[in-house]
């Protein structure tokens, strides 16, 4: 659970919104401001991380809304913590559905 709650949303955040998204904008992806970045390579770096993701249909929607935490405030972390939260909220639901009834 650590896994999908905390390394997964890590790994998934630097790789599409921390490296993809800012690359995708210019060569030189570090001195990219993730609050200047376009909506096209938004979409983009959403689509790629729902293609590595298993459901595309569900997934690219997730990628785009935390896109959009990372371009709100340029943090990555914003990106992370919805992430994780959302991992957090899909374990839940997994387990209490898991549950028999009494």
């Amino acid at each position: 659970m650590v896994t999908i709650v905390v390394a997964i949303p890590i790994a998934c955040e630097l790789a599409f919104r921390g490296y993809l998204l800012r690359r995708l904008t210019s060569r030189s992806f570090v001195t990219v401001d993730p609050r200047k970045t376009g909506w096209i390579v938004l979409l983009l770096s959403a689509c790629a991380f729902a293609a590595v993701s298993g459901s595309f249909s569900t997934m690219w929607p997730a990628g785009l809304l935390y896109g959009i935490a990372y371009r709100r405030r340029g943090c990555l972390g914003d990106a992370i913590v919805a992430h994780g939260v959302a991992n957090l909220l899909s374990v839940a639901l997994t387990v209490l559905m898991t549950i028999p009834p009494r």
